[in-house]
């Protein structure tokens, strides 16, 4: 079974200037978790829409297999339309480099993010800040807390917790020209 990743194929790639930061506004799918307490066990992870599977990564052989979906990313989360099986994901892209950087694709890695709730019941995951160093290559993924954090509640931490392989480097996750 493939990790639960979700691969949003952007429908215009997006194009960051050296030293520029952008955010940009996803909805990603939400996942039903279930589970046996007592004993801890998962019974199943089941996502609210079903996507076609993709290999992901470097080459043929250093990768992964992934979720894939186009997805309309914007600039104003307001374009967003809610939906009760998507959650709000904002992605911070910070071009530190001398160069543009060319987003055409990119991996959200949804298993190590949090889910909150607003009180009109939309969803919304952690903040996923992305890293451009000067020599060109991804080397900092951090997670945040989401904006408005203060009017959202806690609904679960990450599904999987991170390891080393996320903050690897992530060159591969843009397309660079």
């Amino acid at each position: 079974e493939p990790t639960v990743t979700l691969l949003p194929l952007i429908s215009k790639p997006l194009m960051v200037l050296p030293g520029e930061t952008v955010k940009i506004y996803m909805s990603i799918p939400l996942f039903l978790k279930i589970e046996a307490e007592d004993p801890y066990h998962l019974l199943e992870e089941i996502p609210a829409l079903q996507s076609p599977k993709t290999w992901f990564g470097e080459s043929t052989r250093a990768g992964e297999i992934c979720y894939s979906t186009r997805i309309k990313a914007v600039l104003d989360k307001r374009e967003l339309v809610h939906r009760p099986y998507r959650a709000l994901s904002q992605l911070i892209i910070e071009n530190r480099g001398h160069d543009a950087l060319h987003v055409e694709k990119l991996k959200v890695p949804a298993p190590f993010l949090a889910l909150f709730q607003d009180e009109d019941g939309h969803f919304y995951t952690s903040v996923i800040h992305y890293i451009r160093e000067t020599d060109g290559h991804i080397k900092t993924i951090d997670v945040l807390s989401p904006e408005g954090g203060d009017d959202l509640f806690f609904l679960s931490g990450p599904r999987l917790r991170a390891d080393s392989s996320l903050l690897s480097p992530l060159t591969h996750f843009f397309s660079q020209p």
